[in-house]
């Protein structure tokens, strides 16, 4: 039978008690520093900045309405109204 580590074992107590501080013992968590400098989020192109920017324009333009946003990869979005009513 293999034996836990001490970080292994701390870490499963820390779970059962729902304490987050379990964090720091995972391995999973242990070296962030090897994805610091990955990029994440794609860079959009410079005509889909400006239709998002169109979009928020005309959002504004009717705030107490839903909007719907039309996304780059064709999907769309629908948000809240910007406000209730406007004063």
């Amino acid at each position: 039978m293999k034996r836990e580590s001490t970080s292994e074992g701390k870490e499963k107590e820390l779970k059962l008690a729902n304490n987050l501080d379990w964090v720091k013992y995972s391995p999973r968590f242990s070296d962030l520093k090897i994805h610091k400098n990955q990029l994440t989020i794609k860079m959009s192109n410079l005509e889909w900045v400006e239709d998002y920017r169109s979009q928020e324009y005309r959002r504004y333009q009717n705030p107490t309405q839903p909007w719907v946003y039309h996304l780059e990869d064709g999907e769309t979005a629908i948000v809240a109204p910007v406000c209730k009513r406007v004063s």
